[in-house]
């Protein structure tokens, strides 16, 4: 008996003991290197058969300035902009609080672009052809969007 829970034991140690180097530096595929090992950030970009960019891989939103979350609007002064007619009018419908509960997040559904692009936190473009894009976002649970 005990050495069946011996042998056990020595197998399951034997099992887990490569699962922990599976990921041990190694550099994601096409990303171009340095003589040092080190991504070349001054490479030019990879492209597509076609000769267009390849927009694959993880894209992160830098909202910050001065190392603070970023405030696109803080100088935006509501009284300068020139609405159009139709767009006043609903400026207006919403003030009033009427579609609130109309707000994709108030109703714990999907965010909406630009919102989602400009959430903390990153998200993956896979990119097979010219033709299809798909954009795979962290935030938010699993969302996705096809291009």
């Amino acid at each position: 008996m005990k050495t069946i829970i011996a042998s056990s034991i020595a197998v399951l140690v034997l099992l887990c003991a490569p699962v922990e180097a599976q990921w041990a530096k190694v550099p994601p595929a096409r990303v171009p290197l340095t003589s040092d090992g080190k991504p070349d950030l001054s490479a030019p970009p990879p492209r597509l058969p076609n000769g267009k960019p390849d927009l694959s891989g993880i894209w992160r939103p830098e909202n910050t300035y001065d190392g603070k979350p970023a405030n696109f609007a803080a100088n935006l002064q509501v009284d300068n902009i020139p609405y159009q007619p139709w767009a006043q009018a609903l400026l207006e419908e919403r003030k009033t609080g009427i579609h609130e509960n109309e707000d994709s997040s108030a109703l714990c559904l999907p965010q909406g672009v630009p919102r989602m692009d400009a959430a903390p936190g990153q998200w993956k473009v896979v990119q097979t052809s010219p033709d299809f894009i798909v954009i795979l976002y962290e935030a938010f649970g699993i969302l996705w969007r096809q291009i």
